[in-house]
């Protein structure tokens, strides 16, 4: 059987947890979106009651800024997961 210590040397049990959530920016990005979907949902229902132009301008601003910052959050949590630390 072979020892794979001596290959690799000892097994590293000390992992420290990544916490992606430090950033300022990343939190920024949520509040956006989560106040833009927020937003979409109500100027959808105005625009839905009142058939109103604007509304429909301003829900459609709203989606594109929800997407756009939920996107932005979901890729920066996925590319700071790749990271990986350890205590020595």
């Amino acid at each position: 059987m072979t020892n794979y210590q001596n290959v690799w040397g000892p097994v590293q049990k000390k992992w420290s947890r990544i916490d992606y959530r430090d950033s300022h920016i990343l939190t920024v990005l949520t509040v956006c979106a989560w106040i833009a979907m927020i937003s979409f949902f109500v100027f959808a229902s105005f625009s839905a009651l009142t058939r109103s132009n604007a509304a429909a301008i301003a829900m459609l601003i709203s989606l594109g800024v929800w997407l756009a910052c939920g996107i932005s959050v979901i890729r920066i949590r996925r590319g700071r997961r790749k990271f990986l630390t350890i205590q020595r």
